[in-house]
């Protein structure tokens, strides 16, 4: 795989936006895998304990809202689907009247989840994942530098740099069997904004920076994912290891630790 250069810079660019805002990585960062060792728990309430204690959120209030009911059933469920997701870069005119939502006073924050999320632990930590980066991202001083075109975007690569970029990689675009009275097969979906693509190098980008040992997420990784993060760690020390050094320059805004490990 070859990853647009366009989405690439974005990636640096935004990546130094989010140290700025919230402090840079430490130098042994944790990357969190799909182990019993990260999530000794198995319900809903324990992986939002495990994600919020892994992000070195503590201090955060947040509650899981099951929202099965309100989700309506894909009235097309077999209808064909893209192959691959698109990484956004041109997304589609903003609103004027939309405006960035507010943080609720003193939470708890809700983090929205359906009884599919829960089904699935890889997808559920993702889930849970981003709604705690969402929040991160609001909390911030300034608004990222492409207010609202990009702000899913910021939410997505916020969730790789608190540690759960296997998560969000794996989850990006899945295949599913159906099997619908007479009719057997399978349909595509695809979560998120990025793309596969763009995560796996998001993924690469946080462990250089963060000292994380780049063979622990192989084993974890699906192949779209895994082979756009072995491709991205040469980009990395590389072509783009110039890229990568005035990242590891980057002073944070204030004198306030980060949420990071």
């Amino acid at each position: 795989m070859k990853l647009d250069d366009d989405v690439a810079d974005w990636l640096f660019a935004a990546t130094g936006w989010w140290l700025r805002a919230f402090g840079p990585l430490e130098e042994e960062c944790t990357l969190v895998l799909p182990t019993g060792e990260y999530f000794p728990g198995g319900g809903p309430e324990d992986i939002l304990d495990a994600v919020v204690g892994h992000a070195g959120m503590e201090g955060w209030s947040f509650e899981l809202c099951d929202e099965s009911d309100l989700i309506m059933d894909d009235p097309m469920p077999n209808a064909p689907r893209p192959a691959f997701p698109v990484a956004v870069l041109e997304p589609e005119e903003p609103d004027e009247d939309d405006e960035p939502e507010a943080i609720p006073e003193g939470g708890p924050f809700p983090i929205p989840f359906t009884s599919e999320d829960a089904a699935d632990p890889m997808m559920l930590v993702a889930v849970i994942a981003r709604g705690v980066s969402h929040y991160l991202l609001q909390s911030a001083a300034d608004e990222p530098p492409d207010g609202e075109e990009h702000r899913e975007a910021f939410v997505e690569l916020g969730t790789v740099l608190l540690g759960f970029g296997i998560f969000v990689a794996n989850t990006a675009f899945r295949f599913h069997k159906f099997d619908d009275g007479g009719l057997h097969g399978w349909k595509a979906s695809s979560h998120g904004e990025l793309g596969e693509d763009a995560l796996g190098y998001a993924l690469a980008l946080f462990v250089e920076l963060g000292g994380v040992d780049e063979r622990a997420a192989l084993p974890h990784l699906r192949a779209n994912p895994k082979a756009a993060y072995q491709w991205a760690r040469g980009q990395l020390r590389g072509r783009r290891a110039a890229d990568v050094a005035r990242l590891r320059e980057i002073v944070p805004v204030s004198t306030a630790s980060g949420p990071y490990r």
